[in-house]
């Protein structure tokens, strides 16, 4: 029963009525014996079950396949061998599942390839539809808007008559686990041959000793150490004992010896072992943790840090940060929820770190050199900075000298915080990491005494060796000493740490990776992703424990057993709680489902037992457990007074495993009210009838249940079908008809009557229906001279078809209202205007907001009113303002700001915007709404003209670069983006441009004002988009730029490679390669893997050019803004309201 074939290829061998068969099996596949007569009778045991397993998943998801991700073929290509195509396929289709995560293909994918999109499996049973079962062995991007890739399919599929009939793609299952699996029970196959742990539980006898009598005898008295050590973290003594018992086992060097730890819930099954890994890894034993499932997997993981930490806490680490390249986690990262704390021992974000620690660019030798280099030749540099420095106010010695040492030992710091963080301490000699140590103490020690208000530049000349000590002056003496002494230690360290340090240079990413696995002590994965590691060139694997141990399938677990070299096996779980999921009836018959754990329980293996419990969750309703009036009502009761009553509906996470558990126990149709966790939080409230319930509940598929209950999902959060209404003779036409299969599903929308709160209702009418809509009628007599305070209102009939002008309205004052009213040539402007609920709320809002809207829907106009309004407000708090009652309609006592001195507390406003012509436009209405609002209405023109600005800087040339003391004048300041970023430079103790000073031929007093020469230089030096097309791009290498734009490259790296900010990481500015090329795989990402790593290079080589020609682009500005921010802090003037506009 497919002996010698591949589980693809059996699969690939089905026809759609075999998949469905439930009987195809039956009689093929035996019940698997306890007790086993060879490691072939063993293997060959499990692969009937593993085959029927496998066609019973497929059929599950054949059952709703209408609501599969599905995609169009675009085309399809022979690939070589026989059976073998590329495919390339549109944007897939998520389907209507449950999940709301995209569908990306992966290797093991079963897709069915179809001639037409089926709405059920009996579709493609009719006549004239052709289709066939195809598996993804290999995923590429090949453009920015096909995906492609290799598939198998068990045949040659014929003429490409035959290929052209295939349009659809409708993805099935993955059966990638599966597949490792069977090769996990084949002999032939490139997996590791380890059979000892395998033979030895081919008909187990428990031993009853941990370990041989040499073994015992030989005993260094370890135990003792470990358990003081143990006890200190809370353990009781069964847990105490459980790790006593393993660690006794695994010292053993003459017995492959297995370990069951049996734990009912709440005993602290999770928190023994992560004990236990600790003092594994106290003995030097290199050990793989499995378990089921990613969520399992993170949860020991996590809870073991936390141990860690624990256990470090005396621990003396000379003060370097604590290393956990011991440690490991892998596995995809998409499946995975890796937080923050688990960063640092996932393999992808450990592997981005280390690579960039040991590139000969970056890495650890290039900054060790780069801080030998400054202490040995600053003043060199200073010397080659004065010459090239014509200006006669170049920056002074200490200046220099700080910010040159503030840039290069924050680089050197965090390359050794990471090489300390990710990898094992082994990798360091103990002499190097009293030096590691040491050094960044002494640079602390530096950084600390330059900022010394003693120090000058003579002083630090004659520290760093640069003149002679003769002439020091005596209060200066002991800070130039201990400069001197501190420069000299950190310089004999570096020296040292440059010929002590063993570590890799200029390696890439496959081979770190490698480097990680290799050398880590304790790993953390799934049991099926444990293959990557038969794969792999590993030390040997002293102990495998598996958590969860109850959960999973004997068969999945020869995959780690068959590691090499493993000699020890612990088994952590409970075998009286849920089995391993198993679909097939003929294989839960046949005990498919039963785990090693269960097993060996069954043969009376001894098993260690936990046997203190702990605080428990408990699942169930409330309403109903407290009115039962039993002994829950008290537990009810008291769960509510201590605040640990949780409503499931509020987590998707559970509501999606509610769903999965209620349709296992067959118990669906409980969900049918609006209060379940499915229906509770959809857009629209979902009731049914009490004979749709007695409809559902007689049908007897499952899986027609829950395609039923999921388009009623659906349609409670909003779904319709384009399809045309089903006519149903006898429903009524305000009912809507749906076919799922061969049954009606009928449905129609409905209002409930709420109390709670006001109900709009939209009316939707034929354009030929006679309507009544109210008309404004402001007829008056023309010659009143005074103001429209009186309307009247009339009805008049109309036509629907009659076109209506939305108009937008605003409530000013009639200083303002005088101000916009009059035009140029002094005649008067009839403009209505008042402001809208929502522009109230959010211009009068006091707090931080931000304002999202399409163009034309008035942001700008708010942002200036609420600005204004500010401005008015301040004006009456410090000075009063005779105004009507009407004029002062828009404030309130709350919102008017108690200003003591108009002179000193003036109220400080900052309007930003992109364009320099809106940003001009914006400046002259802000000023003349001020002073119209102010009372000032002397007869000048309203009307803003839209001028164009050329030059930005000669629009801001009287404002100065700098937000320190900035003149009450300025306010309200209405400035570009750019202007801003200058001026947020000039506030910074250190510029940005201080680099580029050394080459201009203009001077410039810091924070003023950039004169003319000097701004035409930093323009010169800046590479915008047209510099980068026509300096850069021609440079770049033609394999590289090949059929890539150079407008989309300068985009992705500005904005994406280069303008990532991340505040956890203020000090990284750029993305990594791995992390950027894996932007490809979101939704609607439009550059493939391919085209992103090409892009990369492409990032690497202009940062080169760009650092050889010393010029910079906007992110290189913005990202040294972001760093001087962190590290100096701003100090400047508070500002107390920021706009920004067009962001």
């Amino acid at each position: 029963m497919g002996d010698e074939m591949d589980l693809g290829d059996i699969v690939l061998s089905w026809s759609i009525q075999q998949i469905a068969d439930d009987d195809l099996y039956r009689g093929k596949v035996e019940t698997i014996p306890c007790n086993f007569k060879s490691v072939d009778h063993y293997l060959q045991a499990y692969r009937p079950s593993l085959i029927e397993e496998t066609r019973s998943d497929l059929c599950s998801c054949l059952e709703l396949i209408s609501e599969a991700p599905s995609s169009k073929i675009l085309s399809m290509e022979v690939a070589g061998k026989t059976g073998l195509y590329y495919m390339d396929v549109d944007f897939w289709d998520n389907g209507a599942g449950f999940s709301a995560e995209a569908y990306t293909a992966r290797n093991g994918d079963i897709f069915i390839l179809s001639s037409l999109r089926p709405g059920a499996a009996e579709d493609l049973n009719r006549y004239g539809v052709t289709y066939c079962l195809a598996m993804v062995t290999e995923v590429s991007l090949d453009d920015e808007y096909q995906k492609g890739f290799r598939v198998k399919v068990t045949k040659d599929i014929g003429s490409e008559e035959d290929l052209s009939k295939l349009r659809h793609a409708i993805f099935l299952n993955n059966i990638m686990t599966n597949k490792r699996i069977w090769q996990a029970l084949s002999f032939d196959t490139d997996m590791g041959n380890n059979f000892t742990v395998i033979k030895s539980l081919l008909a187990p006898q428990n031993l009853g000793e941990d370990a041989c009598g040499i073994c015992v005898k030989q005993d260094g008295g370890c135990l003792p150490s470990l358990t003081e050590q143990l006890l200190s973290v809370k353990l009781n003594q069964s847990q105490v004992d459980a790790i006593e018992s393993v660690i006794s086992a695994v010292q053993c060097r003459h017995m492959n010896l297995m370990k069951l730890i049996w734990g009912p819930p709440g005993t602290g099954k999770t928190k023994t072992v992560s004990a236990l890994l600790w003092a594994l890894a106290c003995v030097k034993c290199r050990t793989l943790t499995c378990a089921p499932t990613n969520v399992a997997v993170v949860g020991v993981c996590t809870r073991f840090l936390q141990n860690l930490k624990n256990f470090s806490e005396h621990i003396d680490e000379n003060g370097l940060p604590f290393s956990l390249g011991d440690v490991l986690l892998f596995g995809n990262k998409y499946n995975m929820d890796i937080t923050e704390d688990l960063q640092d021992i996932f393999l992808d974000f450990r592997v981005d770190e280390l690579v960039e620690c040991f590139s000969s660019l970056s890495g650890w030798k290039y900054r060790i050199a780069s801080m030998v280099s400054f202490f040995d030749d600053c003043a060199s540099l200073y010397d080659m900075l004065l010459e090239d420095d014509e200006t006669s106010n170049p920056v002074c010695f200490l200046d220099f000298v700080k910010k040159q040492f503030d840039v290069t030992a924050v680089a050197l710091k965090r390359c050794i915080v990471n090489l300390c963080v990710h990898l094992p301490r082994s990798k360091f000699s103990h002499d190097s990491v009293i030096n590691l140590s040491t050094l960044l103490n002494m640079l602390e020690k530096f950084g600390a005494l330059l900022c010394n208000v003693n120090l000058t530049d003579e002083g630090l000349k004659r520290s760093l060796g640069c003149l002679s000590t003769e002439k020091s002056v005596c209060p200066q003496f002991s800070i130039e000493k201990e400069l001197d002494g501190a420069r000299s230690a950190c310089l004999k360290l570096l020296k040292d740490l440059q010929h002590s340090l063993n570590l890799p240079t200029g390696v890439d990413n496959n081979w770190v990776q490698r480097y990680c696995i290799r050398n880590a002590t304790l790993l953390f994965c799934t049991t099926s992703s444990s293959y990557r590691l038969h794969h792999m060139e590993i030390a040997p694997l002293d102990v495998l424990i598996v958590d969860e141990a109850a959960q999973v399938r004997e068969c999945e677990l020869v995959i780690p057993l068959r590691l090499q070299w493993l000699k020890h096996v612990v088994l952590v779980g409970d075998d009286c709680q849920l089995s391993a999921m198993v679909k097939s009836q003929v294989c839960k018959e046949a005990g498919f489902g039963t785990s090693l754990f269960g097993r060996l329980v069954t043969l009376k293996f001894e098993k260690h037992l936990l046997n203190i419990q702990h605080c428990l969750w408990i699942v169930g309703n409330v309403h109903t457990l407290y009115k039962s009036g039993t002994v829950w009502t008290d537990l009810v009761a008291d769960a509510q007074r201590r605040k640990c009553v949780f409503n499931a509906t509020n987590d998707a996470t559970i509501c999606k495993l509610v769903l999965q558990v209620k349709q296992e126990l067959d118990q669906l149709d409980d969900l049918l009210n609006a209060d379940s966790v499915v229906f509770s939080n959809t857009r629209w409230k979902v009731i049914v009838s009490d004979e749709f319930r007695k409809s559902f509940t007689k049908l007897k598929s499952s899986h027609l249940r829950r395609e039923i209950l999921q388009k009623l999902i659906k349609l409670g959060d909003g779904w319709r079908t384009t399809v045309r209404n089903l006519d149903i003779p006898g429903v009524s036409n305000l009912a809507k008809v749906y076919k799922i299969r061969d049954l009606y599903l009928i449905w129609s929308t409905d209002m409930e009557r709420s109390e709670s709160r006001k109900l709009e209702v939209p009316m939707v009418w034929d354009v030929d229906y006679e309507i009544i809509r109210y008309k404004k009628d402001c007829k008056v007599d023309a010659q009143e001279e005074h103001d429209l305070v009186d309307t009247s209102y009339a009805m008049e009939n109309s036509k629907v078809s009659e076109s209506f002008l939305l108009m937008k309205f605003y409530s000013l004052s009639s200083g303002v209202a005088q101000h916009l009213l009059t035009a140029s040539d002094g005649s008067e402007i009839d403009i209505p205007f008042e402001l809208t609920d929502e522009e109230k709320e959010i211009i009068q809002f006091p707090l931080t907001s931000f304002i999202l809207g399409r163009s034309g829907t008035g942001k700008t106009t708010v942002l200036t009113m609420k600005l204004i309004q500010k401005e008015q407000q301040s004006l009456i708090a410090s000075q009063g303002l005779n105004l009507d009652e009407d004029d002062l309609s828009g404030l309130d006592d709350k919102s008017i700001m108690p200003l003591n001195d108009v002179d000193e507390n003036f109220v400080k406003q900052v309007f930003i915007t992109v364009s320099p012509k809106l940003c001009s436009d914006i400046k002259n209405h802000i000023s003349g709404l001020k002073r119209f609002g102010s009372g000032d209405v002397s007869d000048q023109p309203s009307i803003l003209h839209m001028h164009d600005i050329i030059d930005d800087q000669e629009e801001f040339k009287e404002i100065p670069d700098n937000f320190s003391n900035l003149p009450h004048e300025h306010y309200p300041l209405t400035i570009t983006y750019r202007k801003f970023l200058m001026m947020l430079d000039g506030t910074c103790q250190t510029s940005f441009f201080d680099v580029f000073y050394g080459e201009l031929n203009s001077s410039t007093e810091r924070g003023h004002s950039k004169s003319r020469a000097l701004q035409t230089f930093i323009e010169l030096k800046e590479v915008t988009y047209e510099k980068f097309a026509a300096s850069y791009w021609p440079r770049f290498n033609a394999d590289l730029t090949k059929n890539l734009d150079a407008s989309i490259v300068f985009t992705e790296i500005i904005s994406h490679i280069k303008g990532r900010y991340q505040a956890s990481r203020p000090y990284s500015s750029k993305l990594g390669r791995q992390d950027y090329v894996m932007l490809s795989d979101k939704r609607f990402s439009s550059l493939n893997s391919e085209k992103r790593d090409r892009i990369y290079s492409i990032f690497i080589a202009y940062e080169s050019m760009k650092s050889t020609a010393r010029e910079f682009d906007l992110s290189d500005f913005v990202n040294s803004l972001h760093i001087s921010l962190v590290s100096e802090g701003y100090n400047g003037d508070l500002v107390d309201f920021v706009y920004i506009d067009e962001v």
